[in-house]
This record gives C-alpha cells, sequence and structure tokens, in this order.
C-alpha cells in the first residue's frame, strides 16, 4: 500500500511538472496578429488585395501612402504596391506573430490626382476657344459657321433670316438651307484647334511634355510617344522572352488602345472632326528614337515589334 501512493504521488508530481514545462511552451498571443505576407511576395500586388489581407489578419493600424508618379499606367499598374513596411521595416516573414497595433506602411503607385481633372481642365480649354472663335466670327463672318433663325432674330431684330444675313432676295433660299442643315452640328474645329486641346489633355497625364508630340496635319493626328523604358522593355520581351516585360508590353499595348480610342472619341465627337484619324506611335526612348516599337490607329494595334504584327508593310 506504500508503494502504491509513492507512486501515486509520483506520478502526480511527473503530471504537474509536464503541465508547467507546457504552459510555459505555449505562448501567448493575446493582442498579436501574424503577418499574411511576407515581403518577398509584395512584387505585382495590388493595394486592396495586400490592405484587405492585413485588416483581415486583425491589424488595426494599416496606412496607405500614395506615389502619384504614373504618367500612362503602362508598365506599373496603378495600385501596384512600391513596398510595405512593417514597423518601419521592408524585411519581414509571413506568419510571423507581432502586436497588433504595429504600424503598417504600404506604398502603392498612382495617376496624379490632377489626372482626375483632365476632362474638367480640357473643356475650359476648349471653352476658351470657342470664346476666342466667337470674337474672330463677329469680325470676320464666316457662312460655314451654323447660324440658326431665332439667334439672328435676336441679334438683329429682324423678322426674316434672309433679309438679317444678306439682305438680298435673290440670295434668301440658299442661306435658309445652309441654316436648316448646320442648326444640329457641332462647330468643327481648325487643325490647330485640335492639336492644342490634345495637347492640353497630354500635359496634364504625362509630367514630362518632351515624352510626346502631336502633329495635325490634313486628315491625319499622329502622336508620338517616347516612354520611359519603353526600349528595354521591348528588347527583354521579344529578345530574351522576359515573362515579366511580356506582361508589362502586354499592359502598355492595352493601355494604348484604350487611349487611342478615347482621343479619337473626343476628336470626333466633342470637337467635331469626324474627318480626322488619330494614330499613335510609340518610339524608342533611348537612341534612335525615330524607330517605332507600336502603332495604334483606330483603336487597333497596325504594328508591334515585340508580338511581330505588321500590317503596314514597315
Amino acid at each position: 500500500m506504500p508503494n502504491l501512493l509513492k507512486k501515486t504521488a509520483t506520478l502526480l508530481v511527473i503530471a504537474l511538472v509536464m503541465y508547467g514545462i507546457v504552459a510555459c511552451a505555449a505562448p501567448d498571443h493575446t493582442g498579436q496578429s501574424q503577418l499574411p505576407i511576407s515581403s518577398s511576395e509584395i512584387k505585382g500586388k495590388m493595394i486592396d488585395e495586400v490592405q484587405k489581407s492585413f485588416e483581415d489578419a486583425g491589424f488595426t493600424n494599416v496606412q496607405t501612402d500614395k506615389i502619384d508618379d504614373l504618367i500612362f499606367g503602362w508598365l506599373t499598374k496603378d495600385g501596384e504596391i512600391e513596398k510595405v513596411l512593417v514597423d518601419n521595416s521592408d524585411n519581414f516573414s509571413k506568419g510571423s506573430w507581432i502586436a497588433s497595433d504595429t504600424e503598417i506602411i504600404i506604398s502603392y503607385h498612382t495617376f496624379p490626382e490632377k489626372e482626375e481633372k483632365v476632362e474638367e481642365e480640357t473643356a475650359s480649354v476648349v471653352d476658351n476657344t470657342i470664346s476666342i472663335e466667337d470674337k474672330k466670327e463677329e469680325s470676320e463672318p464666316d457662312n460655314d459657321v451654323p447660324v440658326s433663325d431665332e439667334e439672328v432674330k435676336e441679334e438683329t431684330g429682324a423678322n426674316d433670316l434672309d433679309q438679317a444675313v444678306q439682305g438680298d432676295t435673290d440670295n434668301s433660299s440658299d442661306n435658309e438651307s445652309s441654316s436648316s442643315d448646320n442648326s444640329n452640328k457641332t462647330t468643327a474645329f481648325t487643325n490647330t484647334e485640335v492639336k492644342k486641346s490634345l495637347e492640353a489633355i497630354l500635359d496634364n497625364s504625362i509630367d514630362d511634355s518632351s515624352n510626346y508630340e502631336v502633329n495635325v496635319k490634313d486628315t491625319i493626328v499622329d502622336i508620338y510617344f517616347h516612354p520611359s523604358g519603353i526600349t528595354m522593355t521591348a528588347y527583354k520581351a521579344s529578345e530574351l522572352g522576359d515573362s515579366s516585360a511580356q506582361k508589362d508590353w502586354k499592359a502598355l499595348v492595352s493601355t494604348g488602345k484604350e487611349w487611342c480610342n478615347m482621343l479619337q472619341d473626343y476628336v470626333t465627337n466633342s470637337m467635331g472632326r469626324d474627318d480626322l484619324i488619330v494614330t499613335l506611335y510609340y518610339c524608342n526612348d533611348l537612341s534612335n528614337t525615330d524607330n517605332v516599337l507600336l502603332i495604334i490607329m483606330g483603336g487597333e494595334v497596325w504594328y508591334d515589334y515585340v508580338n511581330n504584327i505588321n500590317l503596314l508593310g514597315l
């Protein structure tokens, strides 16, 4: 019996010691959260995805730092992360436990705020142009400018449009017909005005004005771009088969097509020039800057150095 009691007591002591060891070994993570991603996995991630992952993991002090350096968003996407700092360190491991209120700063690329004002500021340029053109028309009448009966009657007090414009009954029917045909048309802007308006749009979108050139001649609008890094990207994508460069080139082509469609729509509908064709040329940014790497016309690719597309026989 004494031996039994002795053995029981020994087992109890061992159990208590083991419990103490286990209790001490199990860490207390009260007030802590696990990092959902490592610093090596940040490249190519988007702000919304990463910010949500930290917040879902329980972190309460997640901040964002906007880097408004994008020009077109071809090589770097809008919202793409540059770096993440965890307690001021850019080196961290997934699964690590740290305090839930640790400061986490996520820096990401985006367009400057002025990009959001392009349409408003461009409209202002157009309004000013119209105002100048109106003054010009007052001193130098142009029969090509649409004029309605009501406008002439209000300004001249005349009851007959033919008399107000010509004062000659022999030409009354021609003038009335011209006014009726043009009353619903958008005033067509000159090539010079089209060039200035497009430059205003690009000035609000591109930090370095030397990276583009707009030429408007006859019915052709040629816009030449020299995006920084385009030559190296094209070389890596085409000659080296670099997957990252190929991805960047694909994004450049997609964005270029969107820009071409947007500018074409602007020229046609906002400037009344449905006779103009907008063509975008993406050229070397290093030596031989006249060499073209990509041509987009009518929202479609006509020449693509990387993907061996050549519909122009260049």
